[in-house]
């Protein structure tokens, strides 16, 4: 039911081509690709799925929805790092690099992705006592992470049904920062350098030439 209204609430935004119906299948399924991703490296399946998230989030008025991907996925790294044996400085750096990336970030806006303000001082809140040892609980991204969870979910949706019976999803798909960078590069590669031989303008019979030099 919440799926639905949530759902209805984003559809009313106006057109929504990147997402769909979530149904209890695309749910499991895309927990357990999160969870996967979460105990290793992205799987291809998954940069796909953040291609398409490029592809459509700006268009839905979700821009940073494709760095919410990447917040579930660092979180759950975090907690799953959580338990009785863990090196206590390891997960305050971790917890660190969250805020640094996706809650208090120097880069504009400081909040990169989608949660109310109310939660945002929450979780920042909360991630403070944990790194002055006043309130150590690996719990503190629950409500954050289940938000942008939900916001994910139609986009898994739409993406599953995107997905051609005939795609090939053995090679790493290549985005359009990817293509950036691929621009650069070329033009890096094909930079010529200025000729360093240069013609001076010719001099009037009978003037004569002098040249200053300004330091």
């Amino acid at each position: 039911h919440n799926m639905t209204v949530g759902w209805n609430k984003k559809r009313s935004r106006g057109k929504t081509t990147g997402r769909a119906h979530a149904t209890r299948e695309d749910k499991n399924e895309f927990m357990s690709a999160l969870s996967q991703c979460a105990n290793g490296h992205p799987t291809i399946l998954i940069l796909y799925f953040y291609k398409h998230l490029l592809k459509h989030g700006e268009n839905d008025g979700m821009p940073q929805i494709d760095k919410d991907l990447f917040f579930y996925i660092e979180v759950q790294k975090f907690k799953d790092g959580s338990h009785n044996f863990a090196d206590e400085e390891i997960l305050k750096r971790k917890l660190q690099s969250i805020i640094d990336c996706f809650l208090d970030c120097v880069y504009t806006p400081t909040l990169q992705i989608d949660i109310p303000a109310d939660i945002h001082q929450k979780t920042l809140k909360g991630a403070q006592r944990y790194l002055s040892g006043k309130e150590v609980v690996s719990t503190l991204f629950d409500e954050a992470q289940l938000l942008v969870f939900k916001e994910l979910l139609f986009y898994w949706a739409g993406f599953k049904k995107s997905l051609s019976a005939h795609e090939d999803l053995r090679t790493r798909p290549v985005n359009k920062y990817d293509k950036m960078l691929q621009r650069r590069m070329e033009k890096i590669q094909n930079y010529q350098t200025p000729s360093s031989d240069f013609t001076l303008p010719s001099i009037p019979e009978g003037a004569i030439p002098t040249f200053s030099i300004s330091l």
